[in-house]
């Protein structure tokens, strides 16, 4: 059954603590202090969560910079754009549309048969 809005999710924080390929993501939200932000109390919110692999695709250097406190704010800046107010299933999700996340951004979905794309970065589901 493709139709999932009966699945129960907790909060972004602590789902994404349970997949081994977000433990960056987890990481870079604990040091961005948005663990409290996007909180359950706080939602619901839909992540387009960058994996492991995708922050590891970083040069080091720009990685160890993000995570310094005194750039926290630009952190929080790239972290968020990856979230959207709202529950997006991504069996909902059609090519061409928009999807406007927590700064006001619109990002762009793309699809092609099973491959499905945010602003050209491929979703995992």
């Amino acid at each position: 059954d493709d139709d999932d809005d009966d699945d129960v999710f907790v909060d972004i924080p602590r789902t994404a603590f349970t997949y081994p390929t977000l433990s960056t993501f987890v990481t870079v939200l604990d040091a961005a202090d948005l663990i409290n932000d996007l909180s359950e109390s706080s939602g619901p919110f839909t992540v387009f969560a960058p994996t492991n692999s995708a922050f590891n695709s970083l040069p080091t250097k720009l990685s160890d910079c993000l995570i310094k406190p005194e750039n926290k704010e630009f952190l929080s800046y790239i972290l968020t754009y990856h979230v959207a107010p709202g529950t997006i299933k991504s069996n909902k999700l059609v090519d061409g549309m928009t999807i406007e996340n927590l700064d006001g951004a619109l990002l762009m979905v793309d699809t092609e048969g099973s491959v499905i794309e945010i602003d050209e970065s491929r979703i995992v589901t």
